[in-house]
Formats: C-alpha cells, structure tokens, sequence
C-alpha cells in the first residue's frame, strides 16, 4: 500500500479554522473538493458532508487540439474525461486527527481514432502535450487512506496514488482547468511514474515549513491494480516546502525535492536528481512561477528542465489567462533540446461551466527532425454540477 507525505500546519494560525489538510497538490482530490464553491447549507450533499462525513463531486472535460504537422498518423484528436471522486471520514469527523477515505472512479474516451494525448507522438514531441486526455476507460484511481495525528502535525496516507498529485507540486492549477503540458504542469527531469503503491510521511515543523519523504512503485499503471507487480523497483523521493502560511499554500509557496530512482530489470538504468519550484501571487490576481530540475542518469526523461510563466485571474467568476515557456534538455544524449512554449484563456462562463482556448507551440520537437516548429490549436470545455 501507499503511505505519501501529509501534515497540516498549527492551529497557531488565525485562518486554521476546520480541519483541511495540507496535502498534495491543485490536483488532489481534497484541493480539488476545497475549491468548489459551497453548496446551500439544507442541500443533500452538504447534510451528507456534515451527517456523514461524506463529500462527493464530479465534473466533466472535454479537449480538442489540432496539429500543424505530423510525422505520422491524424493531426487532430479530440476525448472526454468523466470523474465522480469524494472523500468519507470515519474517524474524528471535525477534528484535526481524522482518518479519511480518499477515492475517484475515472473514465477516459477519445472521440474518434485520436485522443488528445496521442498527438506528441504523431508529432515526434518528447513529452505530453495534454494530460489526461487519453483513451484508456475506466480505472479507479486514487484510492487511498489518510490519517492525522498530534492535532494534524503529522499524517500519513495509504492505497493507490498519483505521484503527480504529491511530487514537486506547484500552484498553478490542473489539467482540467490551466495548463495542460506536462513541461509545465510537471518537472520532466523527474521520473514521474504512473498510479502505483509506496510509502511515506511528513510533518509540519511550524506554521510555515513541511518536510516528508515518499517511496513509489516505479511500475505502477492507472489500469492495473497490481502492486509492485515487476518487483520492488522504488521513487523515492524527500522534500522540504515553505508558505507564509496553510491557507496560503497554492498560492505562495516554494518547494525543493531530492529523488532517485531505482534501476529496472526491464533495463533502464537508475537516476537521481533535485528539482526546485516556486510561485507567489501578487494582489489575488498575478502569479508568476517558475520550476526547475536537474537530473542524472536515464530515469527521467529530462536531464535538465527550466519553466516559467504567469498566470492573471479576473472577472466576476476568476477567468484566468496563463503563458509560460519551458526549455528541457534530453537524457538521450543524441536528441536535441526542445522548448514548450504554452497560453490558454480560461473563460469561466459560470462557477460550474468554463470554456477554454489554448495554444502550444513546439519548438524542435527532440523526435522530429524534418520541422522545427510544430503548433497545436487546442479547446477545453468542463462542467462541474
């Protein structure tokens, strides 16, 4: 079973005022229920939340994207993402030290031939050029256990987990509501396997500073619910982050990860690495970030990685508009360096429903050497009930 990183910080802090927990990422499941805008307090999901420690959601996405050139296969791919996710807490429903079931039933359909996802490689573009939108069907994922201890300094989480939730995260949002490139919306000088099992801890050492370690399958798969199924080949990973404070924690915040990677009997050699990242909001509307990892060895796809951006919220319902430019250098030594450079618009109808263009240009894609500039013109659409 997974055990990853989870503490929370003193209730020395004014805005502290439940229980929520400082674990994981935007795109945690937890982070992800905390950012719904509430319910009316009679509604049946709130009577629930609060009669039975039950907290569910769902939503639907939708991605098409459009190629300039391919190398092979179709120039544009369109899916759809169904997620039905929640939480129940069983064990000290209201207080700091509460253990939680943490779950999320997901089913990825292409419409057509081509998923979203599958265009970096029509393309001959080393990496992932829209997250998530695959077409692989139904799998459960994450499914995991939390608990708390010592008023919510210290936690623990078990079960199946995505490390991109967890690992080196950053402030900038999700798939299905920012960026959508893996060069941004992750470090590639990372290995960053798949859903898989591991264990780990952290803590909070005062209102401001965390530290935890992990370790994770590095075979883990989002279809398959084998654990460790091609032997104990482990992520391990430890980091230290710091934020003015929990509430603050999207928002301000700077982390550093130490990792290495086992080596695979498959043949991949081991690696090792750090990887630093960092964003600060400035007047609730401008967020600038940036992200950066260096690594040795082949466990990561990048041996060097540099991103930035900024991100601008506004309007009525927080649409938001992002750019950002990432540089990453190969760990194949005979491919060339490539450079991501993405923007959407994220027009936020209302609180349930957003509309979003975007576009990536690929610049020397590493795989494709007859163009050096590839484009994909890209349209979201998600829908939270």
């Amino acid at each position: 079973m997974l055990f990853l990183c989870a503490a929370q910080v003193s209730a020395d802090d004014e805005n502290d005022t439940g229980p929520a927990s400082f674990l994981g990422g935007p795109n945690s499941i937890p982070a992800q229920l905390d950012s719904l805008e509430g319910e009316d307090d009679a509604s049946f999901l709130k009577r629930l939340d609060s009669e039975h420690g039950l907290t569910l959601a769902a939503d639907y996405a939708t991605t098409f994207q459009a190629a300039s050139d391919v190398l092979s296969g179709d120039k544009h791919g369109a899916s759809g993402v169904l997620r039905l996710y929640g939480t129940w807490t069983i064990i000290g429903q209201g207080t700091r030290d509460r253990g939680s079931f943490v779950a999320k039933l997901e089913h990825r359909h292409a419409y057509g031939d081509t998923a979203p996802a599958d265009l970096a490689a029509n393309v001959g573009y080393l990496g992932v050029n829209a997250i998530g939108f695959t077409d692989v069907g139904a799998f459960v994922a994450p499914l995991y256990w939390e608990q708390y201890f010592s008023d919510g300094q210290v936690g623990l989480v078990a079960g199946r987990i995505d490390p991109l939730d967890f690992v080196d995260v950053l402030g900038v949002g999700s798939q299905w509501t920012s960026f959508q490139n893996g060069a941004t919306l992750a470090n590639l000088a990372l290995p960053l396997p798949d859903v898989g099992c591991g264990a780990g801890a952290g803590r909070t050492l005062n209102d401001q500073w965390i530290i935890g370690a992990t370790a994770h399958d590095l075979n883990g798969s989002q279809t398959s619910m084998d654990c460790f199924g091609e032997g104990l080949e482990l992520y391990k990973q430890a980091f230290v982050g710091w934020s003015p404070s929990r509430s603050l924690r999207f928002n301000q915040a700077i982390i550093m990860t130490l990792w290495h990677a086992d080596s695979r009997d498959s043949g991949q050699a081991s690696g090792k690495g750090v990887a630093l990242s960092a964003n600060w909001m400035f007047d609730d509307q401008w967020m600038p970030f940036v992200r950066v990892g260096v690594s040795d060895g082949e466990a990561a796809v990048m041996k060097s990685q540099l991103s930035t951006g900024l991100t601008y919220r506004f309007g009525k319902h927080r649409s938001e508009l992002g750019t950002a430019v990432s540089i990453q250098d190969p760990s194949d030594n005979s491919l060339e360096q490539q450079t991501t450079i993405e923007a959407y618009f994220r027009w936020q109808i209302s609180p349930q429903l957003a509309l979003t263009p975007s576009l990536q240009v690929l610049r020397n894609p590493a795989l494709n050497p007859e163009r050096s500039t590839v484009v994909l013109g890209g349209l979201r659409f998600r829908y939270t009930p």
